[in-house]
């Protein structure tokens, strides 16, 4: 779908002011679990069943990370309910249908915690059941969500409560090293006023940034590219004119060329969006160690995009340098490309 330029400038624009606004408003409109609530990224919890038997929900690895895999457990005793799933919603953000269906265990379930007694009040042995699913990671920071156990027949479970992602607190400050395999890439973008292949060793002799993200996403993507613009507000006209940021669109069933070039308009000119078909998108972000996958959409047809928030450094020769964690401030991406720049490296 293309944007105007005035309409996609206005949007982003929106999108900053919400960045930095939901920051502060987030903890003010949800601030703590209500009495009784109890917070699944730190402990299995324990709900009371309408039919009087009992039910526990865990969900591992804790604390709960962003972008890996999570195990849904559910466990049920002195109950002949028959849960199917677990929908999870997020309470600060709508990030639209993500269900982990369940699938009952083939052993008697073993007590996720002291409370729960191994049989139920009918002697029947307790039943467990288990899913998995990764939640979309479209927030900075960390995000309260809710899970809801559902029924056969309809019937669900009281909403638990958690949070995912960790805080910025411990976040690493240096660039990062990773195994890459890296190479040269061509994919369409739109120079200037046309669309063209555009390819990675066009911009050798110039420091990369490379970003792997989406127009819609509604948070992490405008944080980052606004930290880039600030950084390149900190370098000297001729450091900047030998720095390029490329932004390559994992959402290309949405992002066209020309609406990537409206986008990043609004934070650099000369940053250029790249979007291929699935195919190309999959093998560039996989040899540079980028990760994303397209969550289900809802009924509205609303879907969001997993990804990976780090920026990716890039040297003068096509090499990888490292990466820079989300949420980087300006100075330290400055300080990031400056070696390069002075052709230290």
């Amino acid at each position: 779908m293309k944007a105007s330029t005035p309409g996609t400038a206005l949007l982003a624009g929106a999108l900053v002011v919400l960045v930095a606004g939901g920051v502060w408003l987030a903890p003010r409109l949800h601030p703590g679990a209500a009495a009784g609530d109890c917070d699944l990224g730190e402990r299995a919890c324990v709900q009371a069943l309408a039919d009087g038997g009992q039910l526990t929900l865990s969900i591992t690895p804790r604390p709960i990370p962003t972008l890996a895999p999570l195990t849904v457990r559910v466990e049920i005793s002195g109950s002949t309910l028959t849960p199917t799933a677990v929908d999870f919603q997020g309470v600060d953000m709508d990030m639209g249908s993500n269900r982990a269906p369940l699938v009952a265990d083939a052993t008697p379930a073993t007590p996720a915690t002291p409370a729960t007694p191994a049989r139920g009040a009918d002697g029947q042995a307790a039943r467990s059941f288990s899913g998995s699913l990764q939640i979309p990671v479209c927030s900075s920071g960390r995000m309260r969500w809710q899970a809801n156990v559902r029924f056969a027949g309809e019937a669900s479970a009281p909403a638990f409560h958690f949070w995912s992602g960790a805080s910025r607190q411990g976040r690493p400050s240096a660039l990062a090293q990773a195994e890459v395999a890296g190479g040269d890439f061509t994919l369409p973008g739109a120079d200037g006023g046309r669309v063209r292949p555009i390819s990675l060793h066009e911009f050798r002799g110039k420091a990369v940034l490379l970003y792997f993200g989406y127009t819609y996403c509604p948070d992490i993507c405008p944080t980052s590219l606004t930290l880039i613009r600030e950084a390149l507000a900190q370098l000297s006209s001729e450091e900047r004119r030998r720095v390029q940021v490329l932004f390559v669109s994992v959402d290309p069933a949405r992002d066209t060329p020309e609406h990537l070039r409206d986008y990043l308009g609004f934070f650099a000119p000369e940053m250029i969006g790249l979007v291929g078909d699935r195919e190309e998108t999959a093998r560039v972000a996989r040899a540079w160690g980028a990760f994303y996958q397209v969550q289900p959409a809802d009924e509205k047809g609303r879907y969001s995009v997993d990804h990976s928030a780090f920026t990716t450094v890039i040297d003068g020769e096509g090499r990888f340098v490292g990466r820079l964690a989300h949420g980087s401030p300006s100075a330290e991406i400055v300080a990031a490309l400056r070696p390069l720049l002075a052709g230290t490296r």
